[in-house]
């Protein structure tokens, strides 16, 4: 706890000595060092210093004596004991009421006691209490690490640290979810329960510097109700990851000045180090359980897990049940990378950034599953998001699309602009209808951006025409055909900057009527008349041949849902 001024009068060798000021002074006043000062003051003392003099300087003048006891109390020394008897022979009363004003203690020793003597019972007496603090430490530090090491939850370590300082105790994880406390009566929850839900958790709490020890300007203040000050100390890796908070709960009206001691702030440093030890294994543990999660689903989707009572075994060890109805979703973030350059986060790289993202993404997925009752299995794999979601067998659409439509709401809110597309798999049954499932979500995904671009939905099943184009597409005289019809008109757009396929497109959907195409793309007649012209010389087809106007539409299709890419 450290040397005070009782301990030091009650030392043997301050025996003879007499306190001048009321003994009331002495309390609350620590002594870590002993110096011997003569006037003037200066700089020379410090805080928490029990100061040695003999008035030398001061020549009896009571004037020149006072003003070096105002500049010893500035200095905020622990207390002053004068050697009377040479320099100075007696202690007058107005320095002595000052001193007393002030609750200062002032000590007159006999001028026989040496102060090497004194020094040398005072040091003495430091190193003893030191080496008491610094076994309380070890033993403190030691019982801490073996609660954790030994698989001890941390309420069992806020207990413990909680009997050490004399305070409510609250560890949290880094959002403010309670992993651990202390004994709290039912008024203490409410009221922790009601600080958590206004967020004392952000970090622009305000910090205030208690003293110069480095671990107390760490330390946050935030105001509680009935007058209570609630102290919140970050949990830190030593990657200097902030993994959660403690907190602790001062008596009505109790300041941090008048709380902090050495030994509370040994047991809270060595809580916090507890605390990061424990959110450490709780994270290597996690991790290695989302590994597993993440490869279950994914060997799922690809339809890779050997027997079907094996995927029953192992789903059910990782807390699955696989039994339910499920459908698949393929989604993709699609602006991430921009959305990071915007954000600007030069302390963080883009790699680490877009891991925590995912994460990200993959809890909100996880919560939505949950505030709709519904089972998700969900896994990130090259670049894809793969959900399976439980559904109502004869509802699922409505499911499905009530359930992304929650994930993006909350997506918006984590990262404001961001862009998702999803596809959208049927539903199966059989030992195999996951991974046809997934077959389904993926290539509807996939099909989706090509039609629509990116930021979009779409299921399987409405996606048969454009199936039947990519099939098409597959086959190598269809390709030539399509090839030879499209790539006269995609050289000349890139030569004249002439969008012909969208024109064509138009008059196309416009029924070949002319005015009505011209008024749609805002062209003049003239003008639209010129471009089918062009089209016609280009293609060698005739737009006013039913038959030349559906190849040609068949071949713009066909490009663009599966032979754009390639011509690129």
């Amino acid at each position: 706890m450290g040397l005070t001024m009782e301990q030091v009068m009650d030392l043997d060798i301050m025996g003879n000595a007499i306190m001048k000021t009321s003994r009331e002074c002495l309390k609350g006043r620590n002594v870590e060092w002993v110096s011997v000062t003569e006037t003037p003051v200066e700089n020379f003392v410090r805080n928490n210093e029990l100061v040695l003099t003999t008035g030398m300087g001061c020549g009896n003048d009571p004037v020149l004596f006072r003003r070096f006891v105002e500049d010893i109390i500035n200095s905020k020394a622990s207390g002053l004991a004068i050697a009377t008897g040479r320099h100075t022979y007696y202690i007058d009363r107005e320095s002595i009421e000052f001193a007393q004003e002030n609750q200062f203690p002032i000590i007159e020793i006999p001028w026989e006691i040496r102060f090497a003597d004194i020094t040398k019972a005072v040091t003495r007496k430091i190193n003893e209490l030191q080496q008491k603090d610094f076994e309380h430490s070890q033993r403190t530090q030691q019982h801490m690490l073996n609660l954790i090491l030994q698989g001890a939850d941390l309420n069992a370590l806020a207990r413990y640290t909680s009997e050490k300082i004399s305070a409510p105790i609250l560890i949290t994880n880094r959002q403010g979810a309670r992993k651990g406390a202390s004994f709290l009566s039912r008024k203490l929850s409410a009221l922790w329960d009601q600080l958590l839900g206004s967020n004392i958790i952000p970090q622009e709490q305000i910090e205030e510097e208690l003293s110069n020890d480095p671990f107390q300007t760490k330390v946050h203040r935030v105001e509680a109700a009935d007058d209570r000050i609630i102290l919140q100390l970050p949990i830190v890796h030593t990657t200097n990851k902030k993994k959660g908070y403690l907190f602790v709960l001062l008596k009505e009206n109790e300041s941090p000045e008048e709380y902090f001691n050495y030994r509370r702030l040994v047991v809270l440093e060595h809580a916090v180090t507890a605390a990061a030890l424990w959110f450490l294994r709780e994270s290597a543990v996690e991790e290695t359980e989302l590994r597993l999660r993440e490869d279950f689903v994914w060997n799922l989707a690809r339809g890779q897990m050997g027997t079907w009572s094996n995927v029953l075994s192992r789903s059910k060890a990782l807390g699955y049940d696989i039994e339910l109805p499920y459908q698949c979703i393929s989604g993709t973030p699609e602006n991430l990378k921009e959305l990071y350059n915007e954000i600007g986060k030069k302390e963080q790289s883009y790699r680490d950034w877009l891991q925590s993202m995912i994460h990200f993404i993959e809890d909100e997925i996880y919560y939505t599953g949950e505030s709709i009752q519904r089972k998700t299995m969900v896994t990130y794999q090259e670049g894809m998001v793969i959900i399976f979601l439980e559904v109502p067998i004869d509802n699922s659409r409505e499911t499905v699309n009530n359930f992304l439509n929650l994930i993006e709401r909350r997506l918006m809110n984590l990262l404001p602009g961001v862009i998702m597309s999803w596809g959208i798999g049927t539903l199966h049954v059989g030992e195999i209808r996951f991974s046809k499932s997934f077959e389904e979500a993926e290539a509807a995904l996939r099909i989706g951006k090509k039609r629509k671009g990116a930021g979009h939905r779409s299921a399987f099943s409405e996606t048969r025409m454009d199936r039947i184009l990519l099939s098409l597409a597959e086959n190598e005289e269809v390709r030539d055909i399509v090839s030879s019809t499209i790539k006269p008109l995609t050289d000349y757009e890139k030569q004249r900057k002439m969008d012909l396929i969208d024109t064509f497109m138009a008059y196309y959907e416009n029924q070949s009527k002319v005015s009505q195409t011209a008024r749609a793309l805002n062209l003049h007649r003239q003008s639209l008349l010129y471009r089918l012209r062009k089209i016609e010389s280009l293609t060698g087809l005739s737009l006013a041949n039913p038959d030349d106007v559906f190849l040609m539409d068949l071949s713009i299709r066909i490009w663009k849902i599966g032979l754009a890419e390639i011509e690129d």
